[in-house]
């Protein structure tokens, strides 16, 4: 999880470190010529965020035993933050996609396994998927465009996958017994 969340927000991610590391550097800095003002102030600042931060989780533990919460406003929160593809969501727009006709891009799906088994249940089905980091580009060939696959379709351990393809491949007529 925190390693899609880190991709997914690598621009903000990094901004902070390399913000952080210059408040390291200018620490590093002070301390190496001595400048001992500098260093009263730099810990002052630290210590007045520590009691910020101890008194707002002050107020949240007594709050949590109230029936109320109040929050005070703080600093405004300014950035930008992307989260993972959904599980669910990316199951639903690979079947879609694939049923529709014509080129779909699925921007920032989830790249966890059980939506790549259905991707590769529908590239078995003959839908042409193209596969990057960022995206997938589903070629839809329509609701009676699949082809017979040539062996059994491997969903893995995936639960949503399976009951999915089996209610739309119900209706297939290209496999018969």
């Amino acid at each position: 999880m925190w390693r899609d969340i880190f991709l997914w927000n690598r621009d903000n991610v990094v901004t902070f470190i390399e913000a952080y590391e210059r408040s390291l550097s200018q620490l590093k800095q002070l301390i190496r010529v001595g400048d001992a003002t500098g260093i009263e102030k730099e810990l002052e600042r630290a210590r007045q965020e520590r009691e910020k931060l101890s008194t707002r989780l002050e107020r949240l533990r007594i709050a949590h035993h109230m029936a109320s919460l109040t929050i005070t406003p703080g600093r405004p929160l300014q950035g930008t933050i992307s989260v993972p593809g959904d599980k669910s969501i990316t199951h639903r727009a690979i079947i879609l996609t694939a049923l529709a006709n014509g080129v779909s891009t699925v921007a920032r799906y989830c790249r966890g396994e059980d939506c790549l088994n259905t991707m590769r249940a529908f590239q078995a089905l003959g839908i042409r998927i193209d596969e990057s980091v960022e995206e997938l580009r589903v070629y839809g060939k329509g609701l009676w465009g699949l082809t017979e696959p040539s062996g059994p379709i491997d969903c893995g351990n995936s639960g949503t996958g399976i009951r999915l393809l089996t209610g739309l491949l119900a209706g297939q007529d290209f496999l018969r017994y």
